[in-house]
């Protein structure tokens, strides 16, 4: 079997400015487990980090923190931060 029969082609991406919330909800919606971060650099997306259910799980909901008010704007790691203009770690 091909690995292309049991692979996604279709990357699913989110910007920095993604919450945790929709982040969550469009790997519902496309059955993965992570989205490609990226970011508009010279009419380019490029691929800046990585938003996994997993980062979504231990940094939000087991925190019992706002999942509309976390974005994906930190990456390695937790791959989350605060809000929008602000960078760190949970």
């Amino acid at each position: 079997m091909a690995i292309g029969n049991v692979c996604i082609r279709d990357v699913i991406v989110a910007s920095r400015e993604t919450t945790a919330r929709e982040a969550a909800r469009l790997m519902t919606e496309h059955h993965v487990g992570n989205l490609v971060v990226v970011e508009d650099i010279g009419g380019r997306r490029v691929p800046v980090g990585i938003i996994t259910d997993r980062d979504i799980v231990r940094n939000v909901v087991a925190e019992a923190l706002d999942a509309s008010l976390i974005y994906a704007r930190r990456f390695g790691g937790s791959g989350l931060g605060d809000g929008p203009g602000r960078s760190g770690r949970l």
